[in-house]
């Protein structure tokens, strides 16, 4: 966040000058009022739309004079018109690059969490609970291991019988955000599927997939669900929605296998909330995969709201749309939150979502502040 004190070489010298509108001085952001119709478009990566879809319309319901439409694109597109300054609002689940991220105006606001869930088919084994680790999964996704009853797969699940059938590893193959964080972890654990591989929206695949149209954010469930002792990778929500069973992982501390789960997906994100940046800052880099902490999910990422510093380059807003956009964010990093557990997304730990708010502060409209998250500002003397 932008520093706004200035420090002598002995002395601190600055003043609190009060601010005068009401939006300044509250605690939260002035909520739009029904008597003027308020209206803008955003953008959403597809696997974060069915949370889009959730927010704006439980907002309607609080504000009806607030209505929001957004288009759903895959995850590059979705980072590619927030470069192009297409919407004032862009949902992603993947971070910006760094170019865009280093870009003044840019606020990277953390907005909820997706789960990666390994799901699996295997015939007569039909429970969720494999136990696998992050090498066996890049080995079986390198074509290193074939089998299911491989001997490193069978050393984790000693009580198992796992049959002698030869694995077929699924895929996406458009760009995806659930990609990027499943090959982000996979290089997180694996030199070789690093070097080999890498992460990425879409990578270099050294296994084929099943089906040659895999596109979709419920592809890889429905081709698991048809593929015999196949195995994939999806949110969680989407496995529950088709009642997939999916594996346990071995957590980051390598003390224990962890099932993916709401509040083992927030313990991951509150493990590392404290070396996260603020909402001005390059997030470029930020991972929350293979997160420490025994009660942490290794397979997680935050989905993003993308927004600006400055609401007065989208011609197409005022001032009571600008202060509106504050406020809706604002809504879906405090009270929006409780509506996520129906869809499986896990919910912000509040220590991350402070850093959403903070951001907040930042965001201007023709050099009006729309709204000080502490209720005052601090300048230095000039």
């Amino acid at each position: 966040m932008t520093k706004k004190i200035l420090l002598g070489a002995s002395f601190l010298l600055m003043f609190i000058l009060s601010i005068t509108s009401a939006s300044a001085n509250a605690i939260t952001p002035d909520a739009p009022s029904d008597s003027k119709q308020l209206k803008w478009f955003e953008i959403s990566a597809s696997s974060v739309s069915p949370i889009v879809t959730k927010w704006t319309y439980a907002y309607h319901g609080l504000y009806q004079g607030v209505t929001v439409k957004f288009d759903s694109v895959n995850s590059n597109n979705a980072v590619y018109q927030y470069a192009k300054n297409t919407v004032p609002v862009v949902n992603s689940d993947v971070p910006l690059g760094s170019d865009s991220a280093k870009k003044s105006d840019t606020l990277t606001i953390p907005g909820s969490i997706h789960t990666v869930a390994i799901v699996y088919n295997i015939v007569g084994f039909k429970q969720s609970g494999l136990k696998l680790n992050g090498d066996v999964l890049a080995d079986i996704y390198l074509g290193k291991i074939i089998y299911w009853n491989d001997p490193k797969i069978q050393a984790l699940n000693p009580s198992i019988k796992l049959p002698t059938a030869r694995i077929t590893p699924i895929h996406r193959l458009d760009a995806s955000g659930i990609t990027y964080t499943y090959t982000e972890y996979l290089s997180s654990v694996s030199k070789n599927w690093k070097t080999l591989v890498g992460k990425g929206t879409t990578v270099s695949w050294k296994t084929s997939p099943a089906d040659s149209i895999l596109k979709g954010e419920d592809v890889v469930v429905k081709n698991v669900a048809i593929t015999p002792y196949s195995i994939g990778y999806t949110d969680l929500g989407t496995a529950v929605k088709y009642g997939q069973t999916y594996a346990a992982i071995q957590n980051g501390d390598g003390t224990g296998f962890v099932v993916p789960s709401l509040e083992s997906s927030t313990s991951a994100a509150n493990s590392i909330a404290s070396s996260l940046p603020e909402s001005d800052s390059d997030w470029s880099k930020v991972s929350i995969v293979n997160a420490l902490g025994a009660n942490s999910y290794p397979i997680v990422g935050f989905n993003y709201i993308l927004t600006h510093k400055n609401l007065e380059k989208f011609k197409a807003l005022d001032k009571d749309n600008a202060k509106a956009i504050v406020h809706q964010v604002y809504w879906d990093i405090t009270d929006g939150q409780k509506n996520l557990a129906s869809l499986y997304v896990a919910s912000l730990p509040d220590n991350v979502a402070e850093i959403g708010k903070r951001g907040l502060g930042e965001i201007s409209f023709k050099g009006s502040q729309l709204f000080a998250y502490d209720g005052f500002i601090i300048k230095p003397l000039q």
